[in-house]
């Protein structure tokens, strides 16, 4: 309730001190929800390497339960905080076990949010669209793209 009141840095604090509480309760899945609403609390604060830490607690409780739903959404969690990080590869690879979790799970929008997260395409090298970043031309006798650049001739 505090975080809906506004008071996200009070639910923050609140929820530190109940972690510890939790971890003495064998529960996994209380551990799940203490740990995956702490993240949540962490990521509003813009405390991203405390989020990633308390994610990654919630997807071990949430697989200690042996519920991919919960494993998923806890991966769902941790691929933008990775992004943010700049550890594309790793939020790539975790967007790849979301989708093999929910196939397994009940909740087909769980599939949705973990083809979401995955590039169509790899970025392009220059802004121009050509490794050597000249800009491409299209020629007069066909419809297909050219690229107009050669390596340079070196003297």
């Amino acid at each position: 309730m505090l975080q809906f009141a506004g008071q996200v840095h009070a639910a923050f604090g609140w929820i530190a001190l109940a972690e510890p509480l939790s971890d003495r309760n064998p529960s996994p899945d209380l551990h799940y929800w203490v740990d995956s609403t702490a993240a949540d609390l962490a990521m509003a604060n813009g405390q991203i390497d405390e989020s990633i830490r308390l994610a990654g607690k919630a997807a071990a409780a949430a697989r200690a339960s042996n519920n991919p739903r919960r494993e998923a959404q806890s991966y769902l969690t941790l691929i933008p905080l990775h992004i943010a990080k700049g550890q594309t590869a790793l939020a790539l690879r975790e967007a790849a076990l979301v989708r093999k979790l929910a196939v397994h799970s009940t909740d087909p929008g769980l599939v949705v949010s973990g083809w979401s997260w995955k590039p169509s395409r790899p970025p392009p090298t220059t802004s121009r669209g050509c490794p050597c970043g000249r800009a491409r031309w299209r020629s007069r006798r066909s419809t297909s793209w050219r690229r107009r650049c050669r390596p340079p001739r070196w003297r």
